[in-house]
């Protein structure tokens, strides 16, 4: 049988603690790591707009995928910019 790689083992011994920042006064937290189908979607963006030129509407939608979108509504009520 050949030597198989066990990706499941690996992602259950990787690091799954959230990374604290602060914004606007309160301490929020990042995922570990950023889900695969938001970093493709990144790609597949600035493939298609260029790293400068990403719509608005697909910023908000990217961070609304990590925070939610109560938590990017409350940003922006607090005057949170592109």
């Amino acid at each position: 049988m050949p030597n198989v790689k066990d990706f499941d083992a690996y992602w259950a011994e990787q690091n799954k603690e959230q990374i604290p920042f602060k914004i606007f006064g309160q301490t929020e937290y990042l995922p570990p790591s950023l889900p695969a189908a938001m970093v493709l979607k990144l790609v597949r963006l600035e493939k298609e707009y260029g790293k400068k030129d990403l719509p608005q509407a697909e910023v908000f939608e990217l961070a609304t995928s990590i925070f939610g979108e109560g938590k990017v509504d409350e940003w922006c009520a607090k005057g949170l910019t592109i």
